[in-house]
Order: C-alpha cells, then sequence, then structure tokens
C-alpha cells in the first residue's frame, strides 16, 4: 500500500512540474516594459519599474539600456537587491529574461556579473596563473555574498590606481627573488588595456530599429566588454593571490620535490587578501602590504640581499680560476698551483694582492689565513691545509652561488613565522645545531646526521622529554638486516654488547618491517644512544641523542647514523633545556637508571636543510648539498630560467675575461721559479 502511495505522488510531482515548466515558458516570452510614471511615483520599491506586458517582440540589450536611462532607479540606493542568477546562462543577453532578475543594474555590470559567475568556477581566466582550489572556493563565496559586486571595478569604471599596484607589485617579484613572469603581468595589461572601452553617448540615441542594431552589432559588443572585465576581475585576483601565497610560504610544496620534506607552509589567508584588496584605497598601501608577505626576518633579508648584489656584479660571472687536483697543499709547501689557489681566493675576497707583491708560489701565511677564512665560511674544518673537499669547494662555480641563494631563499618561505623565543636549530647541510633565544645563539655544537641511504628527514616539532640513560630499541629494519646474520653466527653476539631480547628469537615469520620479538640495548656507556637522548614525539623515529662514537664529530662531512641527529656534548644541551646543574645530570649519569624527565615548557625543534645561510657576523655561509636535495627545487622555482636572465643581462662569461686571466697566470709564471 505505502508502495503505491509513493508511485501516486511522483506522478503528481511530475504533473505539477509540467505545469510549473509550461508557465514558466510562458512568462519568459513576456516583454519587460517599463512604467516611467509609475516609477517616479514609487522609488521606494524598484520591481515597479517594469510591469509585464504580452508581446511577441523580445527586447533588445540596446533597448533595454534606453528604458533604463529614461527610468533608471541607482543600483547604490538598492544594494541588497538579488542579483543570484539560478544558474549560469549560455548567452549572458537572456540575462533580462531570467524571471528572478530585477531591473536596478545597468546592462553592463549585470552581464560583468553574470560573467562573473560562470567564470568563478574555472581554474584560472589566464593560463598558467594557477590558484589554488581552496583560493578559488574562498572568492566564489566572496562574490556571491556581495551578489558578485567587483573588488576592482567602480560603476563600470576600473579602479586604475589599485589595478597599477598591483602591476608594479608584479613587476617588482624580482626585487624578492620571485619570477614576474609567474603572474601574467603583460596579460593584465591587455586586459586593462581594452577595460578602458567605454559605452558611447550616441549608443543610447539610437532609436529603437533591430535593422540599426544589427548594423552597430551593440549586443555583441557589450557582451564582450562585460567578458573583458569579468576577466580582468578574476585575473587580478588571482594574481594577487599567487603573489601572496608564493612570498608568504613558497612557490612549491615542500613535499613535492622532497619525499624527505614534511614541512607544511602556512600561506597568506585568502580572507586577509580579499579584505586588504577591498579596505587598502590610499596610493602605495596595497602592493606595500602584498611585499610585506615576504619574510620579514634577518636571514632571509641578508640573503635577498647578497641575491642582489651577486645578480648585479659582473665579476661573479668571470670564470673561475680553476685548482687542479693534486697533492694536498700545506704551510710551506711550493707549487705553481698554489699561484691559482691565491687567485681563486682573491676572486672569492679571501686573499688580497697589492700593486707591488706578485702571486706567490709557496704557501706563505697571507695564504694560510685566506684558506682558514675560507673554509671557516664554507663550515669546512679551518685548519689552512687545502685537501681535495677544499679544492671541490674553491672550484665551485660562481653562477651555482646565485642558484644556493635562489634554493635557500625558497627554503625560508617555508619556515613558520613565529619559531619561538626559544628554540633548537638543527641544519643537516652544515652539520650543526644551534640553541636560540631572543633572536641570539646562546648554544652551538656538531651534530652526526643520516648517510644518504638514510636520509634525516625535515621536519618541526617540540622536544617534550629528555632521557637520562636510555634504553635503544632497535627497529625491525636494523635487526633484520643488520643483526640477523650476527646473532645466528655467534651466540654471544647480544650478551657481549649488552642487548637484550624481550620474547623468543624466531626468525620464521620475521621481515625489515615486523620481527615476532624485540631488542633492546640496555643503558650504558657503549649504549648506541650514549648517555641522553631528546624526544619529540614523530612519524619517523627521529630523536637527538648522545653517542659513544665521539671521534666523528671532528670530521668535516658528518653523515653516518641511520637517521637519527647525534649531538656532541649533549650534556650541555640538557642542561640548558632543563634548567639543571652539572653537578644533578651528573648524579643521574651515575646512578644508571634509565630516567624520564618532562620538559615544563616544550621547546620547538626545527630540523632543516639550508646550503646557503648568514652567521651571527652577517658573513655569508655556503655549505655542501650533502643530499643532493637543491637541484630539485631549483628545477622547479625555475632557477634556470633565471640564470639565463642575468646572464644575458651582465654579459656573462665573456672572452675578454678569460684572456686576461690566462695572461695573468702567464706573467706570474715568468716571474716565479717554479
Amino acid at each position: 500500500m505505502r508502495y503505491n502511495n509513493k508511485i501516486a505522488i511522483k506522478v503528481l510531482l511530475i504533473i505539477f512540474a509540467a505545469l510549473f515548466n509550461a508557465t514558466a515558458f510562458a512568462a519568459q516570452n513576456t516583454t519587460l516594459t517599463p512604467k516611467v510614471e509609475d516609477a517616479k511615483n514609487n522609488t521606494s520599491n524598484p520591481s515597479a519599474i517594469v510591469e509585464p506586458s504580452k508581446s511577441t517582440k523580445v527586447p533588445t540589450a540596446l533597448e533595454i539600456i534606453i528604458n533604463q536611462q529614461k527610468a533608471f532607479v541607482a543600483y547604490a540606493d538598492f544594494p541588497k537587491i538579488a542579483f543570484n542568477p539560478t544558474k549560469p546562462v549560455k548567452n549572458p543577453l537572456t540575462v533580462y529574461k531570467l524571471k528572478n532578475i530585477v531591473h536596478t543594474l545597468p546592462i553592463l555590470d549585470g552581464l560583468t556579473r553574470l560573467h562573473l559567475q560562470t567564470l568563478s568556477k574555472k581554474k584560472s581566466v589566464i593560463a598558467g596563473l594557477n590558484i589554488w582550489k581552496k583560493e578559488r572556493k574562498m572568492l566564489k563565496r566572496k562574490l556571491i555574498l556581495n551578489n558578485y559586486k567587483s573588488l576592482w571595478f567602480e560603476n563600470n569604471i576600473l579602479n586604475s590606481a589599485k589595478a597599477n599596484e598591483i602591476l608594479n607589485t608584479i613587476n617588482n617579484a624580482e626585487a624578492f627573488a620571485l619570477r614576474p613572469v609567474l603572474y601574467k603581468a603583460s596579460n593584465i595589461q591587455s586586459l586593462i588595456e581594452i577595460s578602458k572601452t567605454k559605452i558611447k553617448p550616441e549608443w543610447l540615441k539610437i532609436p529603437n530599429s533591430s535593422q540599426i542594431l544589427n548594423e552597430m552589432r551593440l549586443d555583441d559588443a557589450l557582451n564582450q566588454l562585460a567578458l573583458n572585465n569579468a576577466k580582468l576581475e578574476l585575473a587580478l585576483t588571482h594574481a594577487s593571490f599567487a603573489y601572496s601565497r608564493h612570498a608568504s610560504s613558497g612557490q612549491i610544496i615542500p613535499s613535492s620535490v622532497d619525499v624527505n620534506n614534511n614541512v607544511h607552509p602556512v600561506p597568506t589567508s585568502t580572507t586577509a587578501i580579499l579584505k586588504n584588496i577591498e579596505a587598502l584605497n590610499k596610493p602605495g598601501e596595497l602592493q606595500n602590504w602584498l611585499e610585506l608577505q615576504n619574510p620579514q626576518d634577518s636571514q632571509f633579508k641578508a640573503l635577498l640581499a647578497e641575491y642582489k648584489i651577486q645578480s648585479t656584479k659582473d665579476q661573479e660571472y668571470v670564470k673561475p680560476v680553476i685548482i687542479s687536483k693534486g697533492k694536498t697543499l700545506k704551510p710551506g709547501t711550493k707549487s705553481k698551483r698554489i699561484i691559482k689557489l691565491a687567485m681563486r681566493l682573491e676572486q672569492l675576497g679571501f686573499y688580497s694582492k697589492t700593486a707591488d707583491t706578485k702571486y706567490p708560489n709557496q704557501y706563505n701565511k697571507y695564504i694560510i689565513a685566506g684558506v682558514k677564512d675560507y673554509q671557516t665560511s664554507k663550515g669546512l674544518k679551518a685548519d689552512g691545509i687545502v685537501g681535495s673537499i677544499t679544492i671541490r669547494s674553491l672550484n665551485y662555480k660562481k653562477p651555482n652561488r646565485i642558484k644556493a641563494l635562489l634554493v635557500n631563499l625558497e627554503r625560508q618561505r617555508w619556515m613558520p613565522k613565529k619559531m619561538g623565543y626559544k628554540h633548537v636549530l638543527v641544519n643537516l647541510a652544515e652539520f650543526r645545531l644551534r640553541i636560540v633565544e631572543g633572536g641570539d645563539v646562546t648554544h652551538t655544537a656538531r651534530v652526526v646526521i643520516g648517510r644518504n641511504k638514510f636520509q634525516t628527514p625535515i621536519f618541526h616539532n617540540k622536544i617534550r622529554t629528555v632521557v637520562v640513560n636510555p634504553y635503544w630499541n632497535i627497529p625491525n629494519s636494523i635487526i633484520y638486516n643488520e643483526m640477523r646474520k650476527k646473532i645466528n653466527s655467534d651466540p654471544s653476539y647480544l650478551a657481549r654488547n649488552n642487548y637484550e631480547t624481550i620474547g623468543n628469537i624466531s626468525w620464521e615469520k620475521a621481515t625489515k618491517r615486523y620481527v615476532p620479538f624485540r631488542i633492546r640495548q640496555k643503558p650504558g656507556p657503549r649504549n648506541a644512544l650514549g648517555r641522553v637522548k631528546f624526544l619529540f614525539p614523530n612519524r619517523h623515529a627521529i630523536y637527538l641523542h648522545d653517542t659513544p662514537s665521539k671521534s666523528l664529530f671532528s670530521r668535516s662531512s658528518r653523515a653516518f647514523s641511520h637517521g637519527c641527529v647525534r649531538v656532541q656534548n649533549p650534556e650541555l644541551l640538557a642542561l640548558n633545556l632543563m634548567g639543571w646543574s652539572k653537578k644533578r645530570f651528573n648524579s643521574i649519569v651515575k646512578s644508571g637508571r634509565n630516567s624520564h624527565f618532562a620538559i615544563k615548557k616544550k621547546i620547538p625543534v626545527y630540523l632543516t636543510y639550508v646550503t646557503a645561510g648568514v652567521d651571527k657576523k652577517g658573513k655569508m655561509q655556503y655549505f655542501r648539498d650533502v643530499y643532493k636535495r637543491d637541484n630539485a627545487v631549483a628545477n622547479a622555482i625555475g632557477v634556470k630560467q633565471i640564470m639565463q636572465q642575468i646572464a644575458s643581462r651582465n654579459k656573462a662569461v665573456n672572452e675578454k675575461s678569460t684572456t686576461q686571466i690566462n695572461s695573468i697566470i702567464a706573467t706570474e709564471k715568468t716571474k716565479n721559479t717554479l
């Protein structure tokens, strides 16, 4: 019975819908003709302006304009009158035949809004100017709430001053190491030029003649102008979105170029962008606000200043003096290679040859000082000895400095705006840990990071716990891949290395991801984690810890671990974070007990990968790309194209500079007895 009732209801609904559509179709073929006198006498009711009357003739766009000019109630007087078509229409000129549109808008404004409704659903109105789905959603919501009212036009006239501020911001993007081409300035400029077209006054004087309308093609002209204005509206807003996002959080999503990068930068909110586009009307305000979305920290500013210097210096593109491979150069050594060493140090600003001094062929005190300064700037061991690592660094071509600067400016955008008054900063590429308090470095330590096969990931977290006399719970992969053979071949292996098992040893179901028993190393001086570890729970099972292998800290390149970060002098880090005395720490260590201590105020920790930075004295430092991560970032942000532009602008690597260098080398060879 219930089933039959449902069928009956459905049939009635279908009949009712058919009747409703027929009525709507009849209404659509009704001409809306304004009654001028009625409108004048009843201005408080905008709907009184129009009155349906049956006619076979459908009004043209021009007829509507003429009638509206005769009896038009200003849109400003009725800001809340709905302009919300139930669905986009293929031909915007049919907007005035829609039942739910009230005739209170000039036709150009109405058409523009209808185009906005349709275009706002698309990814972008200009190819290549892409915005995020979230941004598109927020903009659409804003447009709907405002009845598709423009942010950039007023009374169908473009706010040229504000639009030019967007263009100026885009064209000045290179000053902040961003590419103007990403924001399609030339396309926006073309749309602006078209938008300057206005309805000609004589159009409104043309009599009601469909023949003249066809000759003038006014319907098409209005439609194209409205479409252009809608495109320009969205293009300006989209460009603002893209620039703000790139400036505040980077041009790329970090994980898209590096699976080991788990940082999630937070861009400027879309709400804030829309709010400021609307609110900032004084000259220069909008451009200033947009450019302030770039990082304001000292590290970013220093990198940007260096980038500007390097990208405008012609000598940056002089072919570098290459030091050939050979024996290690030490103090007291005599070699013709020392001439090239001195010349290369001079190119890099670490050695100065006065007019009355020739380039030396002996490793003297001035060369030693220059080499040590250079090694310090690169994070190398400053011993004044030029071995293979130092030579490789010296032979590093200078144009790659621009690459390193651009890559690390991008990385700097990924960092949070507020890092905390006190935080721990680990630069994996530098093999160094720092404690920063109020912007000042209060403690530094060397670190050992994961070797290439077990790269230490990049992420941000908070240190919550300090563990003294820790157990080392050995990962399944290490048990299966590295310990299995040793355990099977040597029954005393576990006891001899202070390991203990939890559960019975069985390899039948074991894999590198699953082992049906646990092995851990007991606390003690030989424990792989040393005497202390610092925990910040994360899915990578990464933490900071001590190590019994102290000798590795003396090496220049320190990528030896399974992924965790080993810290030199970890007791100093513990004392700093916990506020303990050395005496208290030592007493806890001597007890031998596995002890966990919660940090009252969790300390932010940032595992970063920076290959170019500035030290506390403001001196530039470049570090070896130990994990080879720079290229992926460089390719993604278009470093090659930027360097080509710079090289073209500065007339890079010319034959004249190469000839000059060869001439100097030849002259010095004749001066010195080699």
